[in-house]
């Protein structure tokens, strides 16, 4: 019988096991008796009411069998557990939903949760605390339950719901090592902004290559407004002609490229071009980017491109590729990583020295 979360595995056995301690204690005390004592004396002075006239005797002994025997199903239906009706029986489980962290969880029970919750069931395959009886009716109804809800959740799982679980993880991604934010800003003043300013200048030619990947519906008009534009890196007069200002950790020397007005004997890191500076493999920013906090955009952009794969093919775009998917984790994690804060009285430049001192003085202390 699967649960819905660890918290209802282990309150469904302390429910039950609750409810029998209850019942124990109804029984002895003879108070489950009093709904049935009810019963007849209502039906007895029904029958004396009406008197022969409704019925008489007859009347009030079919009736009485009838209620007593309604009262008597319902009873032993719903009221008193079995012990062919217990928890170790219906084998209480919980498949944990799949995590960037733990992509393949594992089916937990009662008895190997991997919680300290896990004593209270005790050692054993079901757990002694997992031997509880329930009634037959309420058996039923969890059984079902439990089987139509799993059904319901296979059946989308593997659909809308895993995109929007991947949406979430987008939302949520960020850039954390402020070096790597500092870079990235870098990288944005230094290729970004002049490439940006070249593609709307009115003076700069058409390019075939930015229209075609303008005109991809996987890119649109809105590729040219991050720094990872794949137009930019793709057209050899944006990024490829723009070029860091200072050197940059982890990019050899290049005489040949880059550096090749660099002086004999010159030693240290390289000044790379913008489009290696992003791009290239495991030392580009893009690459220390989605790898950074120990790989946490990676292992969300490989959970996401996941739950596309696994989607029906009729919501996914055939020209989806993992880069894209990447690509999408990383403009969120860049979109969340930017300053909120801007001080409005430097914003051309200087102070504004009309303002009272005063005001601004407390305002400061505010902030």
């Amino acid at each position: 019988m699967g649960m819905d979360s660890y918290l209802e595995l282990f309150t469904t056995v302390f429910g039950w096991t609750l409810a029998n301690h209850i019942y124990s204690i109804l029984l002895d005390t003879g108070i489950v008796f009093i709904p049935l004592i009810v019963t007849i004396v209502a039906v007895w002075m029904e029958a004396h009411v009406d008197g022969p006239d409704g019925g008489g005797v007859e009347w009030a002994i079919r009736k009485m069998e009838v209620e007593l025997t309604v009262a008597l199903f319902v009873m032993s239906v719903c009221f008193v557990p079995t012990p062919w009706t217990t928890l170790d029986r219906a084998t209480l489980l919980y498949k944990p939903d799949r995590t960037v962290a733990e992509p393949a969880p594992a089916t937990v029970t009662g008895s190997n949760s991997g919680s300290t919750f896990g004593t209270a069931f005790g050692a054993g395959t079901g757990g002694a605390g997992a031997g509880v009886p329930v009634p037959l009716w309420w058996y039923t109804v969890m059984g079902l339950s439990s089987g139509v809800t799993a059904a319901v959740r296979a059946g989308v799982s593997d659909g809308f719901l895993g995109l929007r679980q991947a949406e979430e993880l987008a939302r949520l991604a960020t850039i954390e090592n402020p070096a790597l934010r500092s870079e990235a800003q870098a990288f944005r003043n230094q290729c970004f902004v002049p490439a940006h300013a070249r593609f709307h200048n009115p003076g700069t030619p058409p390019s075939e290559i930015v229209d075609s990947v303008i005109a991809n519906p996987l890119y649109g008009k809105d590729d040219t407004e991050w720094i990872g534009s794949r137009a930019f890196l793709s057209d050899p007069d944006y990024y490829a002609s723009f070029r860091a200002r200072q050197t940059v950790a982890g990019f050899t020397l290049d005489f040949l490229g880059d550096d090749k007005d660099a002086a004999p004997g010159t030693t240290g890191y390289s000044m790379p071009n913008c489009k290696r500076w992003w791009a290239e493999s495991g030392t580009g920013l893009r690459s220390r980017l989605m790898s950074q906090s120990g790989g946490r955009l990676q292992r969300a952009a490989d959970y996401a491109w996941g739950i596309v794969n696994a989607a029906d093919s009729g919501l996914v775009p055939t020209a989806l590729d993992p880069d894209f998917v990447k690509d999408s984790i990383l403009k969120q994690a860049l979109w969340r990583s930017q300053s909120n804060f801007v001080q409005t009285d430097q914003i051309i430049g200087g102070k504004n020295e009309s303002r009272w001192e005063l005001p601004e003085l407390l305002s400061g202390l505010g902030i």
